[in-house]
């Protein structure tokens, strides 16, 4: 009954994301914060540059995050056009629906979970972002993907103790590699939506104030999620200091 469940909510997230983008098709071809145009210059071999203005003058750019309009680049690459433009924010919509109700049955949320997940399967939002190519339904999903690891990390499925105040186990036993998985999923948001810089200072902050509270030291265990995220960062801020 859960397996039929959520294959009914993904279902349904599927039709009401692929019937926005066929009654809005020709949205996808606006190019409102100029995502395509730089996608375009990639794909011509132009660098990331704005289209040419009245001077005729090829103009890089640092103002537009990189990652979306690199991912126009290769379905534009691929000659995939508005059609490959629909099924990725198609699947990309899908697919963010099945990470909310994963993180939900991890933090063990029961019923509630499928509530989650049916609220992001019809977020109105989300729906009407699908049929326009910005950044929204791409760093929904990639935000949602960082926060369904993060809960995987804090609540290990071998470990299902929690403190007196409900917090969820953060034992320091954790690899490495899933350290860096997380952290490397933070650098690709901030190549998406710089802002969720907000969200990695008040994790900071929560860590920070988790020590305090136990009276000790936090654990030095997360540099390779700075790490991780530094090196995803750094060509675009050297790109940016070369070229601009």
């Amino acid at each position: 009954r859960e397996t039929a469940l959520i294959a009914g909510l993904l279902l349904g997230a599927f039709l009401l994301r692929t019937a926005t983008v066929v009654v809005q098709f020709d949205k996808l071809s606006i190019d409102r914060d100029g995502y395509r145009g730089i996608a375009h210059r990639l794909a011509d071999g132009l660098g990331y540059s704005l289209p040419p203005s009245k001077t005729g003058e090829n103009l890089p750019t640092a103002y537009r995050p990189p990652l979306y309009p690199l991912v126009l680049t290769g379905i534009f690459c691929l000659n995939a056009g508005e059609v490959g433009i629909a099924a990725l924010q198609i699947l990309l919509g899908t697919l963010t629906v099945l990470l909310t109700y994963l993180a939900g049955r991890r933090l063990g949320l029961g019923r509630a979970a499928f509530l989650a997940t049916g609220l992001v399967a019809c977020d109105p939002l989300l729906l009407q972002y699908t049929a326009l190519p910005m950044t929204e339904t791409l760093c929904t999903f990639l935000v949602t993907l960082l926060l369904k690891e993060l809960v995987y990390w804090l609540r290990p499925a071998h470990d299902h103790r929690t403190s007196r105040d409900g917090e969820l186990s953060t034992v320091g036993n954790q690899s490495r590699l899933k350290l860096c998985l997380i952290g490397g999923l933070f650098g690709v948001c901030l190549l998406c939506r710089p802002t969720i810089v907000v969200f990695g200072l008040f994790g900071l902050l929560w860590w920070l104030a988790i020590g305090v509270r136990n009276r000790s030291i936090p654990p030095l265990n997360l540099w390779p999620v700075a790490l991780a995220a530094a090196v995803v960062v750094s060509p675009w801020m050297i790109r940016n200091q070369v070229v601009i």
